[in-house]
């Protein structure tokens, strides 16, 4: 899907969303609100003026919204987006009432209708969860012009070398305390292996590791892996002697 697919659905087949704003004092504010338009890269809604809505839009030129569909969890599409605002006025509301049929019942005066006015979420980023998929699918996106970073967890050389470590560690290797780690089967090679710049001096070598395993009762039960925490282990004849966090 496109970004402007995402931006379809949530007009035509979800509309009513839960948005936040952030009053005077920092703190979040949540309305109803319903996506009445949208194009290739924006949504449009409206507002009365001088709602409290209507102030914090101007103020923060900024909200955030998720739209939920779905009748449970696992049948549910969500889409999140957060983005810049911009006022534009009364031009469009004609355009929008006449797409969204449902407004003359709710201001069925043009008197009334002249107290509203039109915003647009001109820029911005968004993600898509659908659990009704399987596997579950899941998308980010972006519109405006913004950037998009990429985000998760990326699987790098270091991450191998983790692998490795686990298929060496003994099954006698456990947690004695919070800073100190030992092995009474005497098996420390994955940890003499696991970076090649070892140094130290006296027998004593030191290692620095981000993350590193251990198991609790079998080496080759991996639904049993346990972690020992990121530091700097210092190794005497094949033993763990100290770790500094």
């Amino acid at each position: 899907m496109e970004t402007k697919d995402y931006l379809n659905y949530v007009v035509h087949e979800i509309h009513r969303t839960i948005v936040a704003t952030v009053d005077d004092e920092g703190l979040p504010v949540t309305a109803a609100i319903d996506m009445m338009d949208c194009d290739d890269n924006s949504l449009y809604f409206l507002t009365t003026k001088g709602k409290g809505f209507y102030d914090r839009l101007i103020k923060r030129g900024f909200l955030a919204f998720t739209a939920m569909k779905g009748e449970d969890t696992m049948s549910s599409v969500a889409v999140s987006i957060r983005g810049k605002v911009r006022e534009l006025g009364y031009d469009r509301i004609p355009k929008l009432f006449e797409k969204n049929p449902y407004m003359h019942q709710i201001y069925p005066t043009e008197e009334s209708m002249k107290a509203l006015t039109v915003f647009q979420i001109f820029e911005g980023s968004g993600e898509w969860f659908d659990l009704s998929r399987k596997p579950i699918e899941r998308a980010s996106f972006t519109f405006g012009g913004v950037e998009r970073k990429t985000k998760g967890y990326f699987i790098t050389d270091r991450c191998y070398r983790m692998r490795e470590l686990c298929g060496s560690m003994s099954a006698g290797l456990y947690q004695t305390g919070q800073n100190s780690v030992s092995d009474r089967a005497g098996t420390l090679s994955a940890l003499w292996k696991l970076y090649d710049g070892l140094s130290g001096g006296s027998g004593r070598k030191t290692i620095i590791t981000h993350t590193c395993y251990f198991f609790k009762e079998s080496r080759t039960d991996y639904d049993k892996v346990q972690f020992i925490p990121a530091g700097v282990y210092t190794i005497m004849e094949n033993s763990v002697i100290s770790v500094s966090m």
